[in-house]
């Protein structure tokens, strides 16, 4: 039974949940919502603790990859967070990939060009899961997108 562990990476607000995956065979039986939020800090000594408690928990990390950013002061930072989540999950052995807006969107919404408020209808519509904070789902998609994207072994 993996444990995923999501992050919508932000400059100040991060989202994330942790989903626990629960098979029958090859089959997913169930998929459950352990814990979800949003980190609000800046400070990376601060994320990477928050990192380090979260990992106890998990099997896979699986973060939104960097999009291309005008801003590159917002680049650089959102790099650093990186950074410093790969950092924790090689000291502590877990699988880390990155997955691109695009590929969560064309999962969900059958469309790369998908906006926000589509895939918030699919979690609603689909999987039952109403969720305001958009960091969250945000964290959700891309956790749910990691599954059929076969990057994780289930």
């Amino acid at each position: 039974m993996p444990i995923v562990f999501a992050l919508d990476l932000g400059v100040k607000n991060t989202g994330f949940v942790i989903l626990d995956i629960q098979k029958d065979g090859n089959f997913i039986k169930k998929i459950e919502i352990i814990e979800k939020g949003v980190f609000n800090e800046e400070d990376l000594f601060k994320f990477y603790n928050f990192l380090k408690e979260k990992r106890k928990k998990v099997d896979y990390i699986v973060y939104e990859d960097i999009f291309v950013a005008k801003n590159s002061k917002l680049a650089l930072k959102l790099g650093e967070k990186r950074g410093v989540l790969k950092i924790v999950a090689v000291e502590n052995g877990k699988k880390c990939f990155g997955m691109q807006t695009k590929l969560v969107k064309k999962i969900f919404a059958l469309s790369g060009k998908a906006r926000k408020k589509q895939i918030k209808e699919v979690l609603k519509k689909i999987l039952k899961i109403e969720e305001k904070n958009q960091h969250i789902v945000d964290a959700i998609a891309l956790a749910y997108a990691s599954l059929f994207a076969r990057q994780i072994d289930i």
